[in-house]
């Protein structure tokens, strides 16, 4: 069973804790593996340094991109025992794979969220912005339908077609993605400020002001 703890390109659907539960009971009572796509939502997108750990649950194997080079490509699968003993010397290799520099980039990326305590700002910063947030859906009903997401990682569902807010955001120095159906997704840089983030939630109560005139 592979899936992603939260839905990324399908429109940021967090798995909730019980679901992820009740899954890794049933794999292992069916001798399944279970795997977790945590590409998108791990390396602290979530506040979490993986998004399932929240749930306690213990994957057999994580996927891992994206954020594990800070923008430097490379990818990782994560394998618990004893199956990443299936892993044997030369079974997994790639012409690529295994790059100094990359993993050199991941080794940094890494050091740099422990050392600079990224997590917990994170957390705090994102309590505070999701208010925020929530505040849009509740002052342009017409447009926003509702909020939901972890941390860094945040979806809006539209009433609104999304293209027509992306392109607005963008035009305003916000750059964002459409997810799912009728879904903008929010995705700051792990370091980004509250700062940073008051002026997301600004340009976005701008573009929906604008889309009410």
């Amino acid at each position: 069973v592979f899936i992603e703890s939260i839905q990324g390109e399908g429109g940021i659907f967090p798995a909730e804790d019980s679901f992820l539960q009740e899954l890794r009971a049933l794999c292992t009572e069916r001798s399944v593996l279970l795997m977790l796509d945590e590409v998108q939502c791990g390396i602290g997108r979530s506040g979490h340094f993986f998004a399932f750990e929240k749930s306690g649950v213990k994957p057999d194997a994580i996927g891992l991109a994206k954020g594990l080079g800070a923008g430097f490509p490379i990818g990782a699968i994560w394998a618990a025992e004893p199956y990443a003993e299936l892993f044997e010397p030369g079974s997994h290799g790639t012409t690529f794979g295994g790059n100094p520099l990359a993993c050199a980039a991941a080794n940094a990326t890494l050091d740099i969220i422990e050392e600079d305590s990224l997590l917990e700002q994170i957390m705090a910063n994102s309590s505070i912005w999701h208010a925020a947030l929530q505040g849009l859906v509740e002052q342009y009903p017409q447009h926003v339908a509702s909020m939901r997401g972890v941390g860094y990682m945040v979806g809006l569902a539209l009433h609104t077609d999304s293209s027509a807010v992306t392109t607005a955001a963008r035009d305003k120095g916000l750059l964002i993605v459409p997810a799912g159906h009728n879904t903008v997704r929010l995705l700051p840089a792990l370091t980004a400020t509250l700062e940073e983030l008051a002026a997301c939630t600004r340009i976005l109560g701008e573009v929906f002001a604008e889309l009410s005139a």
